[in-house]
């Protein structure tokens, strides 16, 4: 079998994100999605195979910080 693994760094999500990514999950059922959360109070949902958040939520109030997810 052929393992493949990526690197993921606050650099490649930080364009989309406003402020330090806090926490990052992998989808455990889909080896190309992560979910990622940050000091600008959003959760976002990637495909890595895209430089562009699949869905953004705004899941804390302004000037409230994501701290993991």
């Amino acid at each position: 079998t052929s393992q493949q693994s990526a690197v993921i760094s606050d650099s490649s999500l930080r364009p989309s994100h406003k402020a330090w990514v806090s926490d990052v999950r992998w989808n455990p059922c889909n080896a190309y999605q992560l979910a990622s959360t940050s000091h600008d109070g959003t959760v976002k949902l990637w495909d890595i195979r895209s430089s562009n958040p699949l869905h953004t939520v705004r899941v804390f109030a302004k000037d409230e910080k994501g701290m993991c997810l």
